[in-house]
C-alpha cells in the first residue's frame, strides 16, 4: 500500500452527535442517596421522572432554575427544604410535581410562563399562594391541599388561567369560596 505512512498517523476528528433523549424515567426504582445536582445540568430539554423513590433524599438545588427540564416529577420521595426561588428562571418547565415530600417554607414568587401542571400537595408549605401564579396563562392543574397553612389563593388563578377547580382542605361547614372563588373542599378519604 503506497499510503502506509497514513495508517500509523492518528488524527483526531471533531465529531458532533445529536442525541434525542426525551427523558430520564426511573420511578419506583428504590433509588437511594442524595438527589444529584448534576441531573439539573443536563444541556438538553428532558423530562426527569424519579417519583416513588423513598430512599432519594436531599433538597432541590438552585441550578433547577438554569436547567432545561420540561417535566420534574419528584413526588413520593424523601425530599425536604424549600423550593429555590431560582426555579422562576426556568421558562421551559411545564410540569412540577413535588407532592408527598416534606418541602416547607413559602412558595416561590415566580414560576416559568410555560407551567401547565403544578402539584405541591402534602408538604409543609405555609403562607399565601403568590399573586403572580394568576399570570400563568397555561396553568391547567394546581394542587395545594395537605399543607399546614395556605392562607389565601388569588382569584386570578380561577379567572386568568385554565384552572376551573382547586381542592383545598376545609370542613364542609366552611365556605371554601372565602379562600378563592373556584376553591372547593377536598373530600376526605373515609377511614
Amino acid at each position: 500500500c503506497e499510503d502506509q505512512e497514513h495508517i500509523t498517523d492518528y488524527q483526531w476528528l471533531d465529531v458532533q452527535f445529536r442525541i434525542d433523549i426525551e427523558g430520564l424515567s426511573l420511578p419506583d426504582n428504590n433509588l437511594v442517596g442524595e438527589l444529584p445536582s448534576e441531573l439539573f445540568n443536563i444541556p438538553i430539554r428532558i423530562q426527569l421522572i424519579l417519583h416513588g423513590n423513598k430512599g432519594l433524599t436531599g433538597t432541590l438545588p438552585q441550578s433547577v432554575g438554569n436547567s432545561k427540564l420540561i417535566f420534574l416529577e419528584l413526588q413520593n420521595c424523601n425530599l425536604h427544604g424549600t423550593i429555590p426561588m431560582e426555579i422562576g428562571s426556568n421558562n421551559k418547565l411545564e410540569k412540577l410535581d413535588l407532592s408527598n415530600n416534606t418541602f416547607s417554607g413559602t412558595l416561590p414568587n415566580e414560576l416559568g410562563k410555560r407551567m401547565e401542571i403544578l402539584i405541591l400537595h402534602s408538604n409543609n408549605f405555609t403562607g399565601n399562594v403568590p399573586e403572580n401564579y394568576g399570570k400563568l396563562k397555561k396553568l391547567k392543574k394546581f394542587e395545594i391541599f395537605g399543607n399546614p397553612l395556605i392562607e389565601t389563593i388569588p382569584n386570578t388563578l380561577c379567572t386568568d388561567t385554565q384552572i376551573r377547580r382547586i381542592e383545598i382542605d376545609c370542613d364542609e361547614s366552611e365556605n371554601s369560596t372565602q379562600v378563592c372563588i373556584c376553591c372547593v373542599c377536598r373530600k376526605q378519604p373515609v377511614s
